[in-house]
């Protein structure tokens, strides 16, 4: 027979795993957003400098190298999903948050890299620029995850849930926006605009 104290806890990992599959999705749906984001900025920047065949193919080879990442941070999400029995709610939740900064930082200099090579302009400003309005994105994502580990409740982990969705929007914003101090037509680039052709 089950205890009412067994049968709470039941439906409390109940309710965190189905919370948790909501973070797992925002997550899935955050690294895509900002893999789509990077993908299109590339082939704007393509577009718009007229390169020759060589450096296409360096910028053919970035791009294959950001959907293969793109693809394996999606499954990696999947595969902790599956094995949400053996790790923590906590553990899962942190790994998730690590997961899509991670991938945001490669982003940002894989797009760093293409764009000193592409452009023949000088990127620092623009990297910094990009790098402190992501930098202020993960240090408030990083907070609210850390308070969200000690309160498992339903509503913390469908606030972060909601972040992590507004976090990727926000960093793909950044990234848009931040290419106009290169001199590329801020209506090309513009964030609504490439946002549109994702979903």
């Amino acid at each position: 027979i089950e205890t009412e104290k067994s049968t709470i806890s039941k439906v409390t990992n109940a309710v965190g795993e189905k919370s948790l599959s909501d973070i797992g999705d925002s997550v899935v749906g955050g690294i895509k957003t900002v893999g789509n984001v990077s993908g299109k900025v590339l082939n704007v920047v393509v577009e718009d400098t007229g390169i020759g065949t060589k450096v296409a193919k360096l910028v053919a080879a970035a791009q294959t190298s950001i959907n293969t990442m793109i693809d394996n941070a999606v499954h990696s999400v999947q595969v902790t999903m599956n094995d949400i029995g053996n790790i923590t709610i906590t553990q899962a939740i942190k790994m998730f948050i690590k997961l899509i900064v991670a991938i945001v930082n490669i982003l940002f200099m894989v797009i760093n890299a293409v764009l000193k090579v592409v452009s023949g302009k000088p990127a620092q400003e623009w990297a910094l620029v990009a790098t402190g309005a992501v930098k202020d994105e993960t240090g408030k994502l990083l907070t609210k995850t850390a308070e969200t580990a000690n309160n498992l409740s339903h509503k913390s982990l469908g606030e972060l849930s909601s972040m992590v969705g507004k976090f990727s929007h926000d960093v793909s914003d950044h990234v848009v926006s931040s290419l106009s101090v290169l001199g590329y037509s801020s209506q090309s680039i513009a964030a609504e605009q490439i946002s549109s052709t994702i979903f």
